[in-house]
Protein backbone atom coordinates (compact mmCIF):
# COMPACT_ATOMS: atom_id res chain seq x y z
CA UNK A 1 0.00 0.00 0.00
CA UNK A 2 0.81 3.57 -0.60
CA UNK A 3 0.00 6.80 0.50
CA UNK A 4 1.13 10.44 -1.31
CA UNK A 5 1.23 13.82 -0.81
CA UNK A 6 3.28 16.23 -2.97
CA UNK A 7 6.65 14.90 -3.11
CA UNK A 8 6.46 12.52 -0.45
CA UNK A 9 5.35 8.80 -1.19
CA UNK A 10 5.18 6.21 1.71
CA UNK A 11 4.80 2.64 0.98
CA UNK A 12 3.58 -0.12 3.39
CA UNK A 13 4.68 -3.93 2.53
CA UNK A 14 3.15 -6.81 4.72
CA UNK A 15 5.81 -7.64 7.85
CA UNK A 16 8.61 -4.28 6.47
CA UNK A 17 9.01 -1.09 8.14
CA UNK A 18 7.43 1.72 6.44
CA UNK A 19 9.16 3.57 3.39
CA UNK A 20 9.44 7.18 2.43
CA UNK A 21 10.66 8.28 -0.77
CA UNK A 22 11.15 11.88 -1.76
CA UNK A 23 9.94 11.39 -5.54
CA UNK A 24 11.19 15.22 -6.51
CA UNK A 25 14.46 14.21 -5.98
CA UNK A 26 14.04 10.59 -6.34
CA UNK A 27 11.76 9.25 -8.72
CA UNK A 28 13.46 5.85 -9.04
CA UNK A 29 12.26 5.17 -4.88
CA UNK A 30 15.70 4.07 -4.38
CA UNK A 31 16.70 5.82 -0.84
CA UNK A 32 14.15 5.41 2.02
CA UNK A 33 14.46 8.44 3.72
CA UNK A 34 12.09 6.87 6.82
CA UNK A 35 14.92 7.78 9.34
CA UNK A 36 15.35 10.92 8.23
CA UNK A 37 11.77 12.24 8.63
CA UNK A 38 9.63 10.42 10.72
CA UNK A 39 7.68 13.50 11.36
CA UNK A 40 6.06 13.20 8.01
CA UNK A 41 6.00 9.34 8.03
CA UNK A 42 3.93 9.79 11.26
CA UNK A 43 1.14 12.15 8.91
CA UNK A 44 1.44 9.69 6.01
CA UNK A 45 1.03 6.27 8.55
CA UNK A 46 -1.95 8.25 10.02
CA UNK A 47 -3.38 8.98 6.85
CA UNK A 48 -2.82 5.48 5.45
CA UNK A 49 -4.32 4.09 8.31
CA UNK A 50 -7.41 6.42 8.48
CA UNK A 51 -8.00 4.92 4.52
CA UNK A 52 -7.41 1.09 5.84
CA UNK A 53 -10.10 2.02 9.21
CA UNK A 54 -12.54 2.51 6.20
CA UNK A 55 -12.37 -0.89 4.08
CA UNK A 56 -14.43 -3.63 4.59
CA UNK A 57 -14.10 -6.94 3.45
CA UNK A 58 -15.17 -8.30 -0.21
CA UNK A 59 -18.49 -10.01 -0.72
CA UNK A 60 -19.42 -11.88 -3.25
CA UNK A 61 -23.41 -12.16 -2.93
CA UNK A 62 -24.78 -15.17 -3.21
CA UNK A 63 -21.77 -16.77 -3.14
CA UNK A 64 -20.83 -19.31 -0.65
CA UNK A 65 -17.32 -19.81 -1.67
CA UNK A 66 -14.09 -18.85 -0.53
CA UNK A 67 -11.96 -15.76 -1.52
CA UNK A 68 -9.02 -17.76 -2.27
CA UNK A 69 -10.64 -20.04 -4.53
CA UNK A 70 -10.69 -17.31 -7.16
CA UNK A 71 -6.84 -16.73 -7.20
CA UNK A 72 -4.76 -18.54 -9.71
CA UNK A 73 -5.53 -21.87 -9.90
CA UNK A 74 -8.65 -21.86 -7.76
CA UNK A 75 -11.79 -23.92 -8.01
CA UNK A 76 -13.62 -20.91 -9.82
CA UNK A 77 -11.23 -20.50 -12.45
CA UNK A 78 -12.25 -21.54 -15.99
CA UNK A 79 -9.42 -23.45 -16.82
CA UNK A 80 -6.89 -24.00 -13.89
CA UNK A 81 -3.80 -24.75 -14.43
CA UNK A 82 -2.73 -28.59 -15.36
CA UNK A 83 -6.29 -29.17 -16.07
CA UNK A 84 -5.56 -29.85 -19.70
CA UNK A 85 -8.11 -27.22 -21.20
CA UNK A 86 -6.48 -24.56 -23.57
Amino acid sequence: MAVREGPWKLVRSEGSLDELYHLGEDIGENTDVARREPEIVARLASSLDGWISELIDPVFLGSSVKNEDWGLGGANQKNPPNSGKP
